[in-house]
């Protein structure tokens, strides 16, 4: 099932198992918009769960090509952990979701974050994040010594 897309994607495999094609056609006869929606918030809670109670060593992350050829390459939690629930903070009337990117050069002995923080706007784009962030900051999370400006635009 592809909830995302809410629709039974493998349709052409399960023609060779007569008794799962009959459960995904009255499946896909009997399923609402409703239902697709609540199977998708099942999942992704049930990820998330999973995610947030991860051991950190058994994690097998694999990073883009791309970004282990760079030079001085950062990825974001969200992309090795795409299911984490978002870090989202309000500041007085004002809601703020924050990306953190990490080093990934193999060599590389830095203990920093980059950390965006992106302003959550109900008429920005349809997901409602802006596609630049209003703040960066580099956090050394080794020592807690205090943040570092970055402009935006630097990133």
């Amino acid at each position: 099932m592809d909830l995302a897309q809410c629709e039974i994607a493998n349709f052409k495999k399960l023609k060779s198992d007569p008794a799962s094609i009959t459960v995904a056609k009255a499946i896909t006869n009997e399923i609402s918009k409703a239902d697709w929606n609540k199977l998708w918030g099942f999942y992704l809670g049930a990820k998330r769960y999973l995610t947030e109670h991860a051991d950190p060593d058994q994690i097998d992350a694999h990073f883009p090509p791309d970004v282990l050829a760079g030079d001085g390459s950062m990825v974001g939690y969200y992309e090795i952990l795409p299911y984490a629930k978002p870090v989202e903070f309000t500041l007085g009337a004002q809601t703020w979701m924050l990306d953190d990117q990490h080093c990934v050069r193999a060599k590389c002995s830095c203990q920093e974050a980059a950390l965006s923080f992106f302003e959550l706007r109900p008429s920005a784009q349809p997901s409602g994040i802006g596609s630049e962030p209003t703040l960066c900051i580099r956090y050394a999370y080794d020592t807690g010594v205090n943040p570092t400006l970055v402009s935006p635009a630097a990133k």
